[in-house]
């Protein structure tokens, strides 16, 4: 609901929740993320999800509250009754939060993304994919190649590159790092790792840093 969790990051999923006084107004939310790198998850309102969530967290709080006197036999019991039915609707609550989330509506960069099923976990790493896809343009530039540690000893040991080079030139990705080393020597900028780390982890690029320290290692 337009407050983040944790510290920020380059891209984000923002969960209109049921309980959002605004959570029918898809249009907003639509057009809030052609000026932002997240993807709006939009439940739409449920007054009755919300009222029985209340009532959780009330009851929850009774019994806390009830348990911490002397024993009382009776008292004692309806506690426990209590308690068991919160635990049902516990889980009740969540059964209808995940249908909630399978049918939410998702938008990135100002459009509606058509994701079917009702599996909410597959559906927003799709719609998140899709997010990753429009900010990241330059991660096509890796060509699908997952680097890992071991191969950075291999890339600096090398004489014709890691992948996609037969000895005779450089790949893409390595041109783009190259391009931009050279161009920051020419301002007389000193090229640090960790200097083309932020540079290549980042937008638009996106690259891992173990893909960074390889395309270095190599070069």
């Amino acid at each position: 609901d337009d407050h983040a969790i944790g510290r920020e990051h380059e891209l984000s999923i923002n969960l209109i929740s049921p309980l959002n006084f605004d959570a029918d107004n898809f249009d907003a939310y639509r057009m809030a993320t052609m000026a932002k790198d997240e993807l709006a998850v939009c439940t739409g309102a449920d007054a009755n999800f919300y009222k029985d969530l209340e009532l959780l967290k009330q009851t929850a709080k009774f019994i806390r509250q009830s348990r911490s006197g002397s024993p009382q036999p009776g008292r004692d019991r309806i506690v426990a009754e209590k308690g068991e039915q919160n635990g049902r609707r516990a889980k009740a609550l969540e059964m209808r939060l995940r249908k909630l989330m399978g049918s939410a509506r998702l938008f990135v960069r100002g459009d509606e993304l058509e994701i079917g099923g009702e599996d909410a976990q597959e559906r927003i790493s799709k719609a998140f994919q899709s997010l990753v896809d429009k900010v990241y343009t330059n991660l096509p530039m890796l060509r699908g190649v997952s680097y890992t540690e071991a191969d950075i000893n291999k890339a600096v040991q090398s004489e014709s590159g890691l992948f996609g080079s037969d000895g005779t030139g450089i790949n893409e990705a390595e041109q783009d790092v190259l391009s931009f080393i050279n161009a920051q020597a020419r301002n007389g900028v000193k090229v640090s790792v960790k200097y083309l780390a932020d540079r290549f982890t980042s937008k638009p690029y996106g690259w891992p840093i173990t893909a960074v320290l390889c395309l270095a290692g190599s070069l």
